[in-house]
C-alpha cells in the first residue's frame, strides 16, 4: 500500500493544543439564582434574549447544584438564520465546567414554527 506524499507529512506531525483561551467579562447582572424548574430556566431564557432583533443561541452552563456557571451567546444570526456547530456548544460547556447546559434559540420574526430548522438542530446535536 503506497501512501501520499501529503499522507506521509501528516503522518510525521505531531499536533499539541497548547491553550484554549476563554475571556471573561463581568455581567452586569448577578445570577445568583439555582434553576430549579423549567418555569425558572424560561424565564432566564426570556430576560437573555427575549427582546433580541436577530436570533442568537444562547449556552448556559450550570454547576451540579444547577448554579449558573456562565451565560454565552454562542452565535448571533439575521433575522430569520441561526447556524452554529455543536462543538461551539460543547467547547463553552467545557471551558465552563458545566455538569449540565441550556440551550435557548429565540425566533425574532415570532414564527415558532421553523419546524425543519429546528428539527436539523435537533438531529445535529442529538449526534
Amino acid at each position: 500500500m503506497t501512501n501520499t506524499k501529503q499522507e506521509q507529512n501528516y503522518n510525521n506531525k505531531v499536533t499539541e493544543i497548547v491553550r484554549v483561551k476563554q475571556v471573561i467579562s463581568e455581567r452586569p447582572v448577578a445570577y445568583e439564582t439555582t434553576i430549579t424548574s423549567s418555569v425558572l430556566a424560561k424565564q432566564l431564557g426570556i430576560k437573555e434574549i427575549g427582546d433580541e432583533a436577530q436570533e442568537v443561541l444562547l449556552v448556559v452552563a450550570l454547576s451540579t447544584k444547577n448554579q449558573i456557571n456562565a451565560i454565552h451567546r454562542v452565535f448571533t444570526g439575521s433575522i430569520n438564520q441561526s447556524v452554529a456547530h455543536p462543538r461551539e456548544i460543547f467547547r463553552s460547556a467545557l471551558l465552563n465546567n458545566a455538569a449540565r447546559i441550556l440551550i435557548y434559540h429565540n425566533h425574532p420574526s415570532g414564527d415558532v414554527y421553523h419546524r425543519k430548522l429546528i428539527s436539523s438542530l435537533q438531529k445535529n446535536y442529538l449526534k
